[in-house]
């Protein structure tokens, strides 16, 4: 299973970049895996745990972070 979410960005404030989603299958237990394609000149972050709330949560959190850091509204 795969998918791409637009998402705010954990780099830059304001913009929004791609989060490819996918389940992969480790020693038959599912993985979740993120990539994070900013730009195409920037590498890409991975990240990578065995629950989607899990992985999510690292995203989310470096998101708000961000955001609290330039004085934007609050996501939650």
């Amino acid at each position: 299973y795969t998918i791409t979410r637009f998402y705010w960005s954990m780099r830059h404030p304001n913009r929004r970049c791609a989060y490819h989603c996918s389940i992969l299958d480790v020693d038959n237990r599912p993985m979740f895996r993120i990539r994070v394609q900013e730009n195409f000149d920037e590498p890409e972050q991975e990240f990578l745990e065995s629950s989607a709330k899990v992985v999510w949560h690292k995203i989310v959190d470096q998101v708000d972070a961000l955001r609290r850091q330039h004085g934007l509204v609050k996501m939650f």
